[in-house]
């Protein structure tokens, strides 16, 4: 049996509004290699209800539900269960640009000592109009948002701000 080239890990409390979108912005990559693991935390909304529905539209997302212990948790729950070389994390509260995968795949490819990227978030407000506001990168860093090679990579060199997310999958892998 093969495995996703890349597991995205979408931890998932109370987002019924947000949720569909989230989920919509993966299944519509340009990459298409990747499974997507909806790991509700617990929810008392109707966000369970719509990502159980999503599954039986693609076979590429899977429902993981646990009782609400956090976003870390839930990260960590998703990691556990992932298959993919990759992880990428999504919020259920965000949405990706339809290339974000595939550029994140190449800058792998093209870099293989690199452990994590990461880029700039772009702020929208509640009617989706972008709120003239955008995350600064490190100096030099590409426009990607952030993935963590756990399972081939050596060690890698981050910034303070990808360094924590380093030992948690470290701590789930090792």
């Amino acid at each position: 049996m093969t495995h996703p080239k890349i597991s995205v890990i979408m931890p998932c409390y109370k987002a019924q509004d947000t949720v569909r979108c989230a989920i919509e912005s993966v299944r519509q990559q340009s990459f298409s290699d990747f499974e997507l693991l909806v790991v509700d935390d617990g929810s008392t909304d109707g966000s369970p209800a719509i990502a159980a529905a999503m599954v039986l539209d693609d076979r590429r997302i899977r429902l993981i539900r646990q009782r609400n212990a956090g976003p870390a948790a839930a990260r960590n729950r998703g990691l556990a269960e992932s298959t993919g070389d990759f992880i990428a994390f999504l919020d259920a509260d965000d949405r990706w640009v339809g290339t974000l995968l595939a550029r994140h795949l190449r800058l792998a490819q093209q870099n293989p000592l690199c452990g994590v990227s990461f880029g700039r978030v772009r702020f929208y407000d509640p009617e989706l109009r972008h709120a003239g506001r955008m995350s600064s990168p490190p100096p030099g860093s590409p426009w990607l948002l952030c993935w963590v090679n756990i399972r081939s990579a050596p060690r890698p060199t981050c910034s303070a701000g990808a360094q924590p997310m380093r030992k948690l999958v470290v701590s789930i892998r090792h």
